[in-house]
């Protein structure tokens, strides 16, 4: 089983729907044949995770998601997801796409890093855009409540 945690972090109000949380990162463990493990998703602000990039990474930029792999080799899948709640709002604006589909992209994409892909050539970011997509036709949830 996997055990899938939200924590909402922000000064915003928000309102989500943690079962559809949990749908869209499940889903994508499932198809990479994980089925046992826990992930820790923390939505927060660009202030924390920006900090976060620059404490792990040594970079300081805004990013909209980081995720942390913090089982050892042949343990279960432990891992964490922190989001950037603001980046997700710009990034709807810029891309000019629905809040709740941003949000599910970046979870999709957070889940597959802590799956092992990375997206540090073309062809990996390609790899990646292409099973984020996949992923969110499967997956028609609605997280943020209006």
């Amino acid at each position: 089983m996997i055990k899938i945690l939200l924590h909402i972090e922000t000064d915003d109000p928000l309102s989500m729907n943690s079962d559809a949380v949990k749908q869209v990162v499940t889903s994508v463990f499932v198809s990479e044949g994980i089925q046992n493990g826990e992930v820790n998703v923390i939505i927060t602000n660009d202030d924390s995770v920006r900090k976060l990039k620059k404490q792990f990474f040594d970079i300081d930029v805004y990013t909209d998601v980081i995720s942390f792999n913090l089982e050892d080799e042949g343990e279960e899948l432990d891992g964490e997801l922190y989001i950037s709640w603001d980046r997700i709002c710009e990034n709807a604006s810029t891309y000019n796409v629905s809040v709740n589909d941003e949000l599910k992209r970046i979870l999709i994409h957070g889940s597959l890093h802590l799956c092992g892909y990375d997206d540090q050539t073309s062809e990996d970011k390609n790899n990646m855009q292409k099973l984020e997509n996949k992923n969110l036709e499967v997956n028609n949830v609605s997280i943020i409540k209006i």
